[in-house]
């Protein structure tokens, strides 16, 4: 399969107002966007009896690239004409490009006995342009079981139930996305880049990333085990754990500002996701002609660090970014924050818990409490998450005949 698509932008800026005036300026700017995805199945089914088996190979090939020119000049010279030579000063010229390649072979068994009892098992091998040779490939596996509880004998006596489900899997996925502070995807990260400044003849060029051909997939292991019901016609649902460990984290490792580059991505630590996730359906109203279905969705999702790398004295590294700190016990969504005490019974102004040392000006002090009005000398701490305890949706659908109505409220 291919996807492609071209963007082209021409912008003209007028001598009368705005940001071109008084001389008048004009940009161009095109860019192309081209992905392939390249799919290759080999699949076989046989059943024996009561027996059915199913095998699938699979190659995938996945190339994205992505190509923009742009240009701006000013200085109009002849009304009427936008066409960019007729600008007498450029303003601004460049063009990049941006590809990914990936490769995978993935190889899938699935088993049932009667339609009963089910078996799978996956094996998946990936490599990706953003890791260097040494450690573009990976490998993932995973396993999976169910039980139809209902096909069994000892169920026909309990009519109301529809259905009943077992499952258990564990499993293995890579991941490689490395997004930039700005929200982009950086296609280069395990490489040393530099910055190019063209500036006429005094072009120049300085280090804007460190090297690192260490760099490798992300690993998540996730382990679920549930339960999925339907009864009485009427009401559906399932009750799910999960447990997802993660393992050579990627993340953009801040440097000192004495170096000239701000970060270097990096595997580090340790750490999980746990929870429940509950889904309820029932049909309070059920008739040939009128549905009213309820749906109600409930999970939970704890987070912790449960390993960071060491520094050279053996203690565990701790690295702030934003209003984030990562370390060992902390949730990656726990705040990092300057500590607030309240307002000053006796000014109404605002104030701090202080760091160990603080100026004499701004420090005050009630009862055993040291405080400051300066924000610049509060110390810092944990305070709170931005990880809800629950959160989920309840949705209502009518249907009428053949009309029909949902909506949706979701809380956290």
């Amino acid at each position: 399969a291919g996807d492609f698509s071209d963007y082209k932008e021409s912008v003209y800026e007028n001598t009368l107002v705005g940001d071109g005036a008084p001389s008048g300026r004009g940009q161009r700017d095109f860019s192309d966007n081209k992905t392939w995805n390249l799919n290759q199945v080999l699949a076989y089914e046989k059943s024996f009896g009561v027996h059915n088996f199913a095998v699938k190979a699979i190659h995938e090939s996945y190339k994205y690239t992505y190509q923009d020119l742009y240009a701006m000049r000013q200085g109009l010279i002849a009304d009427g004409n936008f066409e960019l030579y007729n600008f007498t000063t450029t303003n601004d010229v460049y063009s990049y490009t941006s590809e990914k390649r990936t490769e995978s072979y993935l190889g899938n068994f699935e088993y049932n006995f009667d339609n009963k009892y089910y078996l799978s098992a996956n094996v998946n091998r990936s490599a990706s342009s953003k890791f260097a040779k040494e450690n573009r490939w990976g490998t993932f596996w995973g396993v999976g079981a169910s039980w139809r509880i209902d096909q069994e004998k000892f169920m026909k006596q309990y009519d109301f139930v529809n259905s009943l489900k077992f499952r258990t899997s564990y499993g293995q996925n890579g991941n490689e996305s490395l997004l930039t502070s700005s929200g982009s995807e950086d296609y280069f990260p395990y490489q040393g880049l530099y910055a190019i400044q063209n500036n006429g003849t005094e072009a120049g060029f300085w280090l804007s990333s460190l090297e690192n051909k260490k760099l490798s997939w992300e690993k998540n292991a996730q382990f679920d085990v549930a339960i999925e019901y339907s009864l009485f016609s009427r009401l559906r649902g399932s009750f799910e754990f999960y447990n997802r460990q993660s393992t050579n984290l990627l993340f953009s490792v801040p440097l000192p500002v004495s170096g000239g580059v701000k970060s270097i991505w990096s595997n580090i630590g340790t750490m999980y996701n746990r929870g429940f996730e509950v889904m309820v359906s029932v049909d309070p109203v059920k008739t040939k002609d009128l549905v009213w279905t309820v749906d109600l969705t409930a999970s939970t999702n704890k987070n912790e660090i449960t390993k960071m790398p060491k520094n050279n004295d053996g203690t565990s590294k701790e690295i702030i970014s934003g209003t984030k700190k990562l370390s060992e016990g902390h949730s990656m969504y726990d705040f990092w924050l300057r500590q607030w005490y309240g307002v000053n019974p006796t000014d109404g102004s605002a104030l701090y818990y202080a760091q160990d040392k603080v100026v004499t000006a701004s420090r005050v002090v009630i009862g055993t409490d040291t405080l400051t009005t300066n924000v610049n000398n509060a110390r810092y701490g944990y305070s709170g998450s931005s990880l809800p305890k629950v959160q989920g949706a309840l949705t209502n659908t009518v249907k009428y005949k053949r009309f029909d109505l949902s909506f949706m409220f979701t809380y956290s």
